[in-house]
């Protein structure tokens, strides 16, 4: 009996050992440092009268555990048995790896304080402390015995989860960050476009000038709506559908039972698209963010493009680093009539299929487990609430937010699109032109034709004719707006600026021209004839508010 327990505590010992050398874990140290004895019972009872009854048997844990480390010291893989056991081409990557990473040679260690550094100037993280604090964690996962030092073994056994064809640390600092707790929002981000960087290079980096991130409860109607939206902005690209664009088998099943997406996997994804030339004036994105790792990520991305748009603001590149424009919408619903959507859809798609079945004519149409049971429906709804709707509501400050009710008819709710979706030269100019242009009172009503061109040409003016563009500001607050206020309720004025006048000669310019029409057009102002006589100049201006009588109308309306 005593040689049968001390044989299973052995081969117990023996098995943790070889998993800690395997896996990295510190179950060897602890069990070798551990002191004690094992009392031997069965079912509560002592053993039987041959083996002395009432007797409890106790071995000493530490002679126990001194054998199994005995012969694991002897048995301990060496250099060369690693080198044997590996294969020849996995085996030359690495070797060149782990010198790269300073050794010296095979027989020497790498600190893990070098190895830190060496990852850090990979990932390019010397300002990021977060970036900095994860690798710090995935060093000591390679730090097997907690000596500050990664040996060849230990740097071998760190690279096993990585295939042959993709060998070196910026993948196995990707591999842990993504696949690990160490996972973080700024993580992914970073990776990702660093990725993009390496891909595109830095310049090509050219994301859409307007973005606006469309979330809608199920059965909202944002197949319906979102045509209008992007109508209403002028955007000329179909709208980004994140459920059509993530398409691989594990992501349709995931989507098929109302869940969601991994963040990695959408962000990646979404990037790659919005690169693509045909969204360089604007995109539509139609589920997304939808959780509040993504919800950073869409915080960082307005940081890049900012940071892009100021680095390349005074090169030839400016233009294609513009501002960027956020903006957050929600088509929302109630759970009950999204439910009822959501069924409704289902028969309607199962009456079409039968139909193709029948005639064998036309394509069948996708029936979800959403669009059939009241209970999926529900869950869908409530990810929605719980998930993409709190998200959404997060970036409340900091970017335009719009919440549609989208219950109504669709004449309703394309009304209250419009409504919401008005016009704002605060959000889309760059900020030196907003403020020198901000003390222009506004109109209440605003016309949307060639806002994208107008802001284009405010900016220009901004950049590259400062100082006839801030006269005509000066010109404007002083000559024109007077006169303005003084025909305010008929909504037209003629303003006459006479040939004595000292801005006479600058206007008499086609640049100063073009500026005073642009800069009141950005202000609900529409100059519709403009002539230039010996006596003066004369600018016919209407109001796009249409004064006290339409007023009237519309209260006894």
């Amino acid at each position: 009996f005593n040689a049968l327990c001390y044989y299973l505590i052995v081969m117990l010992g023996r098995a943790v050992t070889r998993s800690s050398l395997r896996f990295g874990y510190s179950a060897r140290k602890t069990l070798l440092e551990s002191s004690g004895s094992v009392g031997v019972l069965f079912n509560g009872q002592a053993p039987s009268r041959s083996f002395q009854p009432r007797a409890v048997y106790r071995f000493n844990v530490s002679k126990a555990c001194e054998a199994v480390e005995v012969e694991l010291a002897e048995k301990e893989p060496t250099t060369e048995t690693i080198k044997k056991e590996i294969p020849k081409e996995r085996r030359e990557l690495l070797e060149s790896l782990f010198l790269k990473s300073g050794a010296s040679d095979f027989d020497t260690s790498i600190t893990c304080e070098h190895l830190q550094q060496t990852l850090v100037d990979i990932v390019e993280g010397q300002h990021d402390s977060v970036t900095q604090q994860i690798i710090e964690k995935i060093v000591s996962t390679a730090d097997i015995d907690h000596n500050g030092v990664i040996s060849w073994q230990e740097f071998v056994q760190w690279f096993e989860p990585l295939p042959d064809h993709n060998l070196s640390l910026k993948a196995l600092f990707d591999y842990w960050s993504m696949n690990s707790e160490l996972k973080s929002p700024k993580v992914i981000f970073n990776n990702v476009w660093s990725a993009l960087k390496t891909k595109y290079g830095e310049e090509q980096l050219i994301f859409p000038s307007e973005i606006l991130c469309l979330g809608g409860a199920p059965g909202s109607g944002k197949g319906t709506n979102t045509p209008f939206i992007c109508r209403e902005r002028e955007i000329i690209a179909k709208p980004i559908v994140m459920s059509s664009i993530l398409r691989s088998p594990a992501m349709q099943k995931i989507k098929a039972e109302g869940g969601l997406v991994g963040d990695y996997e959408v962000l990646k994804t979404l990037l790659e698209e919005l690169l693509l030339p045909v969204y360089s004036k604007g995109a539509v994105v139609d589920g997304f963010p939808r959780t509040a790792i993504q919800v950073e990520f869409l915080r960082m991305l307005a940081d890049q493009m900012t940071y892009l748009q100021h680095k390349y603001s005074k090169t030839p590149l400016a233009s294609k680093f513009q501002r960027p424009a956020f903006r957050m919408i929600v088509l929302y619903v109630n759970e009950t009539e999204s439910v009822r959507r959501q069924l409704a859809r289902g028969r309607q798609a199962v009456q079409h299929n039968e139909k193709v079945k029948k005639t064998g004519t036309g394509t069948l149409h996708e029936v979800r487990e959403t669009d059939v049971s009241v209970k999926a429906a529900r869950k869908r709804y409530k990810v929605f609430s719980e998930q993409a709707l709190e998200a959404l509501q997060s970036l409340k400050k900091e970017f335009p937010y719009h919440v549609i009710d989208a219950s109504g008819t669709i004449e309703e709710v394309e009304k209250e699109i419009i409504m919401e979706l008005a016009y704002q030269s605060s959000l889309e100019l760059a900020f030196d032109t907003y403020e020198a242009i901000r003390d222009i009172p506004t109109s209440n009503n605003i016309s949307s034709s060639a806002r994208q061109q107008l802001v284009e040409r405010l900016d220009s003016y901004e950049q590259h004719q400062t100082k006839l563009f801030h006269d005509v500001i000066q010109l404007i607050k002083d000559v024109f707006i007077p006169v303005f206020r003084r025909h305010a309720l008929a909504g037209a004025a003629r303003v006459v600026i006479p040939a004595s006048h000292p801005a006479h000669q600058m206007i008499s310019t086609e640049d100063a021209v073009g500026m005073i029409i642009d800069v009141l057009a950005d202000r609900d102002f529409s100059v519709f004839a403009v002539e230039q006589k010996d006596y003066g100049s004369m600018f016919d201006v209407r109001f796009r508010t249409r004064g006290l009588q339409h007023k009237q109308q519309q209260i006894s309306t």
